[in-house]
């Protein structure tokens, strides 16, 4: 396999991770959605799948945010980025994600957006993407992988 064709292999795997980490964000906010109620002495909402309630975010962010993590290069020259640059990637990618749903939220009058899901969801998930980055830079940087 030629290098380019190996380097485009390794970028789609990484894209697709990191649509799996989009995913998980919000799936773990979901999970500590309640604690987080209870420990601030609200109301925990039993009985309800937010999740699913709120399935039209995970239409949106699992599959563009890959798209825009490459649009803003975060997927070019791995290897010599510095955690620096990829918290700055992730943090354009996620404001831009932030403002499609919260617009998408608004227009469309969705009346249970579930606030704590999304405000504890896109946190998890800049955390998971930058820790999936450094792992990944630190493996392609092993020396048996040149």
């Amino acid at each position: 396999m030629s290098p380019g064709r190996k380097q485009i292999r390794r970028i789609q795997a990484l894209q697709l991770t990191d649509a799996a980490v989009a995913w998980l964000g919000f799936w773990l906010a979901s999970i500590l959605r309640n604690p987080i109620r209870e420990w601030a002495g609200m109301v925990p909402m039993a009985g309800r799948s937010v999740l699913l309630e709120m399935s039209w975010v995970l239409y949106i962010t699992v599959p563009f945010t890959p798209l825009l993590l490459e649009y803003f290069g975060f997927y070019r020259e791995a290897r010599r980025k510095s955690g620096r640059e990829a918290i700055l990637q992730i943090a354009k990618t996620l404001a831009v994600m932030g403002v499609v749903l919260g617009s998408i939220s608004f227009f469309c009058r969705l009346q249970d957006a579930g606030r704590l899901i999304l405000g504890l969801g896109i946190p998890i998930m800049a955390f998971l993407l930058l820790l999936r980055d450094r792992i990944a830079c630190r493996w392609m940087r092993a020396p048996e992988h040149f």
